[in-house]
């Protein structure tokens, strides 16, 4: 909804068109590798630990991060072990490899074509602010989630 400036107020509507837009571009990135956006953000995830992390702690970090249920998470660790894009141990332990990690940095580098020209148009304090406020409201709807 606008102000009386004409400037636009967040709301869900806005954050919700921001995240289809993101999305589209996820989606054009990840054209023609075997991931698709549950894979992608579980690789990621396994790959922030810099290490090996237990199938335990990665499916609840992924769970809460990105609200997939547990089955969709185990899914897309399964579908990235029969890629060759992350190993699982017999105790547990998953950790990308060497292939899945190549792959990251070229998601990555192409998304940055499209990322850095979309951020660069708006100025860094904006963008420490839309942080700020974005990193607020998922916090606040998360709680409300868990509590039921």
């Amino acid at each position: 909804m606008p102000t009386s400036d004409h400037s636009p107020v967040l709301n869900p509507s806005i954050v919700g068109q921001a995240e289809k837009a993101h999305n589209a571009v996820l989606d054009l990135v990840l054209d023609g590798t075997p991931l698709d956006e549950k894979s992608w953000i579980t690789l990621q995830l396994a790959a922030a630990w810099g290490g090996a992390v237990s199938t335990r702690e990665l499916v609840s970090q992924v769970q809460s991060k990105a609200k997939f249920a547990a089955s969709d998470v185990q899914a897309a660790l399964d579908q990235l072990t029969d890629a060759g894009l992350v190993t699982a141990t017999e105790a547990g332990l998953v950790a990308p490899t060497g292939a899945g990690t190549a792959l990251i940095a070229q998601v990555r580098a192409h998304a940055a074509q499209f990322i850095k020209r979309a951020y660069s148009q708006v100025p860094d304090g904006d963008l420490a602010v839309a942080a700020r406020v974005l990193t607020r409201i998922t916090a606040a709807l998360s709680e409300d989630l868990a509590a039921r």
